[in-house]
């Protein structure tokens, strides 16, 4: 509780840690939330507040994981900050996200994402690819493999699980000030090895996410 914005602030510090859990953290006044040195904050599965602001300077860290976010994102001109967000809703644009701060984002929710100065914001969404054999059933074990289309350079790669399914992080926008560049263009192929023999997919299937638009919507 305070009197008037900002009549206190939560300050974390040299290597100390901060961590809002099942949590709500808000305020009835407005209220800064600073991380500075190589202080950390962690977040998962909580609700931030609107009046709070999270300040991310030096070179502190904040990972955020199944979360509502409905506070201000401020990385100052000093900041050298990562951020690392999973399936996460941001209800405020990004306006003040610079310095040279990293956000690594996947699967999030925003009004819009912009960078100032030398920051930048890499975008990426979920992939599932679900392997199967000649009859249909679900094929575990068979090494998927996950290219750029334009140059077919490999992207990443991964094992099929008891499911026949084989997850990625798609790297799809990557965001400056200077513009928006897209990467969201693949080819997957799979392969499986049974008894010494190889056998490769049928067909290469393509893969194209949207480009980063506002608002950016998680599932669209």
């Amino acid at each position: 509780y305070q009197d008037y914005n900002n009549q206190y602030q939560i300050i974390v510090e040299s290597s100390g840690t901060f961590e809002v859990i099942n949590s709500t953290l808000t305020s009835n006044h407005q209220i800064r939330l600073y991380l500075f040195d190589h202080a950390s904050m962690m977040i998962d599965p909580s609700l931030i507040g609107y009046l709070v602001t999270l300040e991310l300077d030096d070179e502190s860290t904040l990972f955020i994981e199944d979360s509502r976010i409905e506070s201000d994102i401020v990385a100052p001109s000093t900041s050298n900050a990562m951020l690392y967000a999973i399936n996460t809703t941001f209800t405020r644009s990004w306006t003040g996200f610079g310095g040279n701060a990293v956000a690594n984002l996947v699967a999030i929710n925003a009004p819009s994402l912009s960078a100032k100065g030398n920051a930048v914001i890499h975008h990426y969404r979920w992939l599932e690819v679900t392997v199967r054999d000649g009859t249909g059933a679900v094929l575990q074990g068979a090494y998927v493999g996950m290219q750029f289309y334009f140059n077919e350079t490999l992207y990443a790669s991964a094992i099929s699980n008891p499911q026949g399914k084989a997850i990625f992080i798609s790297y799809c926008d990557r965001i400056t000030s200077s513009g928006k560049e897209f990467y969201g263009n693949y080819k997957i192929n799979a392969t499986y090895w049974y008894e010494g023999e190889r056998y490769d997919s049928e067909i290469i299937v393509g893969v194209s996410f949207n480009p980063y638009s506002a608002p950016l919507i998680r599932f669209d």
